[in-house]
């Protein structure tokens, strides 16, 4: 049996389901799990308090939720409760956002430039990120409009990200790479290449030191490991 936690409106479901005999997908969100049309157990509750007994999992996942959840006490004790829930070897894999991209550079800075005493509930990493929702107005003949509210994010660094980790035996963590498209290549490479490439001319070094990128910072942690018991 595997737990999707956060599992939104099921969109991991057909592929978590090629390998597990049961699904449960908790989500916090009613609206989520009535728009989730795959076959599963779910349930509505919080992931900071699961409804389930102990050595119930052979697998859990989390993919881009675990940063939802507010204040570092709350997301230690959901990898307590995730020990719990899980069997002896349990699979474990969890995504989460990190802080140093590009679109949140400004506030990385601002927030590590903070000196003691913080604020109240001030935590390196908390942002409010806005996010776009379409719904229905009401009435028969309600038409959808589009409404923009600020999303809470804690944006993890590597070795916090790994300390909050340690109850789980590591086999990988990473920045995930990039999505690759329908051929295996990846979407960030050119299409078009130079009129001296199609020629069969090959550029010289300098020049293609010029024209080379840099590389961006990847927006996720990937981490993949087990439970011992």
């Amino acid at each position: 049996m595997f737990i999707d936690l956060g599992s939104g409106s099921g969109r991991h479901n057909p592929i978590l389901r090629k390998y597990c005999g049961r699904l449960i997908e908790i989500e916090q969100s009613r609206k989520m799990l009535e728009n989730n049309p795959y076959r599963s157990i779910k349930i509505q509750a919080d992931m900071t308090a699961l409804p389930l007994r102990e050595n119930v999992s052979d697998g859990i996942i989390s993919v881009a939720a675990i940063h939802h959840v507010k204040r570092k006490e709350n997301r230690k004790g959901l990898i307590e409760n995730i020990k719990k829930i899980g069997r002896n070897h349990c699979f474990v894999a969890l995504t989460v956002w990190r802080f140093y991209q590009k679109k949140f550079y400004d506030q990385y800075i601002e927030q590590l430039k903070k000196c003691p005493p913080y604020p109240e509930d001030f935590e390196v990493g908390n942002v409010y990120v806005p996010w776009t929702i379409s719904r229905r107005k009401k009435g028969k003949n309600g038409k959808k409009e589009k409404i923009t509210v600020q999303r809470f994010y804690h944006l993890f660094r590597a070795a916090e990200f790994r300390k909050l980790l340690r109850p789980i035996y590591n086999i990988k963590f990473s920045t995930m790479k990039k999505r690759l498209d329908k051929s295996g290549k990846n979407k960030s490479s050119h299409k078009n290449k130079s009129s001296d490439e199609k020629n069969g001319l090959k550029m010289g070094k300098s020049t293609s030191k010029k024209n080379r990128k840099k590389k961006k910072p990847t927006p996720n942690f990937f981490f993949a490991g087990y439970l011992e018991k």
